[in-house]
């Protein structure tokens, strides 16, 4: 898949971790903001002329952090420790909420903003790093 189609489903899963987190549907939200994460890191990739599959280490998981260890170095600089801080965030609670076969009662987590706010920012880090792994791409603005 191209980075904009990746950018664009990345998009549209936080739209709706948003309308989940109105319904008060937290699990489910934190969850889909996840989503939208790995999918932006998925875009950086794609952006490079890679997919994940042909990156993709056995060793590493399936998870957001997993795939952010792919990047090259050139487009982690400049380092932001928040980024680290808001990947960890987001896998911790999304695999509570049912990633790598775990199960949870839905009502297990009862707030999203934090994750949702997060995701927001990543997936800002992650629109910029596409732009500078493919100069000629057009940054799409956050909805």
């Amino acid at each position: 898949m191209s980075h904009d189609v990746w950018l664009e489903q990345a998009a549209d899963d936080l739209k709706a971790a948003c309308v989940l987190s109105g319904a008060n549907h937290h699990s489910q939200a934190v969850w889909l903001a996840a989503q939208s994460v790995e999918k932006a890191h998925k875009a950086i990739l794609a952006a490079l002329g890679l997919q994940y599959e042909e990156k993709h280490d056995k060793h590493l998981g399936h998870g957001t952090g997993d795939i952010s260890k792919l990047l090259p170095d050139s487009l982690q600089a400049p380092r932001n420790p928040n980024v680290a801080r808001m990947i960890e965030s987001l896998e911790t609670p999304a695999q509570v909420a049912g990633l790598k076969g775990l199960m949870a009662p839905a009502t297990r987590i009862t707030s999203s903003q934090q994750e949702i706010g997060d995701a927001t920012e990543l997936l800002t880090w992650c629109r910029e790093r596409v732009t500078r792994a493919d100069p000629g791409v057009q940054a799409m603005r956050p909805q």
